[in-house]
């Protein structure tokens, strides 16, 4: 899809972003919620890709039925 000169589509993770996102995904099922991460990437890597990537996936371990965090593995 091209828009204003810029072709536009799905953005994939490269590999260190792939890798930290499943990492603190795992660390977040096996140790609850509440913790604090720093990722650490070059410039010009994606952290802010990776951050939302992780953000992605961390809505997925809310429970909606009890209104709370609930982390299941």
């Amino acid at each position: 899809m091209k828009r204003r000169g810029k072709i536009q589509g799905a953005v994939l993770p490269r590999y260190h972003q792939l890798t930290v996102v499943r990492r603190l995904l795992q660390h977040a099922k096996a140790h609850g919620v509440g913790q604090r991460y720093l990722i650490q990437h070059s410039a010009g890597s994606g952290k802010s890709n990776s951050i939302t990537w992780l953000a992605h996936q961390l809505i997925s371990l809310y429970d909606d039925k009890e209104r709370s965090h609930c982390l299941t593995a």
